[in-house]
Formats: structure tokens, sequence, C-alpha cells
């Protein structure tokens, strides 16, 4: 006795321009979202700008830190690299005519930098307004030998 099998309709991979034509839907979507006032502006918890000017004889470190409070910020310097970690947490409600929208957004972000031979003794950190500033000086060639 013998059995025949049908083979199933099974869907062939999508061709490169289908492809193409998803991913762009795809990221056409996502960059509205990301475009969004709740993943853009103060409440995305995936990040933040910090900034970092050389003075010459000190680095001038900038971070800005929208909403966040002065005791969910941690600044440590070790082994020649500065890191900024802070836990950012906010809630966004957006009402419409037929709609009600909330995101609550938390985590924690974190930048480093590596800097040269600095005296971390030397470090002044201020909190003013969601902007962190680091001020570091650098050693001079006869102090780092």
């Amino acid at each position: 006795m013998k059995f025949f099998f049908k083979k199933k309709n099974r869907p062939s991979a999508p061709s490169p321009s289908e492809q193409v034509m998803m991913d762009n839907f795809f990221d056409d979507f996502c960059v509205a979202q990301a475009k969004s006032k709740v993943a853009r502006e103060k409440y995305d918890a995936s990040s933040f700008t910090m900034n970092v000017l050389d003075q010459g004889n000190r680095y001038e470190i900038t971070a800005v830190l929208p909403d966040v409070k002065e005791k969910d910020i941690d600044v440590k310097y070790d082994k020649g690299i500065l890191t900024v970690t802070a836990y950012k947490k906010g809630t966004c409600v957006e009402k419409g005519h037929n709609f009600f929208k909330q995101d609550s957004v938390f985590g924690y972000c974190s930048k480093s930098v590596k800097l040269g031979s600095v005296d971390d003794s030397s470090m002044n950190i201020t909190f003013k307004e969601g902007v962190l500033n680091v001020s570091i000086n650098k050693l001079t060639d006869d102090e780092v030998m």
C-alpha cells in the first residue's frame, strides 16, 4: 500500500522587494514612535546627553538629566574612566478626543568616557536644574611620573 502526501502550500521567503517594503514599514513605525513625546523627550530612560570639554588643565563634563533626582545619580572614576549612571523614571499622560494614553518609563542609563591622567581628588560635582557638571583636573607630566 502506497501513501501519497501532498505538499502543503507553504509560503516562500519574501522577495527582496517585499523584504525592503516590510523593513520600511517597520522602520517608519519605529521612527514615528521614537519621535513621540514619550520616547524622545524627558522620559527616555535609555539615554542622556553627555559632553566632555578639554579646558587644557582640566576636563569639564556636562550631562543633561531632566527629571532625575540628585540621589538617583552616581558618578565614578576608576582607572582612567569616568562613568555617570542615573536612574530615570517618569509618567506621561496624553488625552485626546477618543483616547487616553499613559506611559510609564523607568530604568538605568549610563555613559562612560575615558579620560587621561587626572587628579581624582580634585573632582568637583554639581547638579542643578537637571544638569550635572563634573570638573576634574588633569595631572601634569611631572605628577604622572
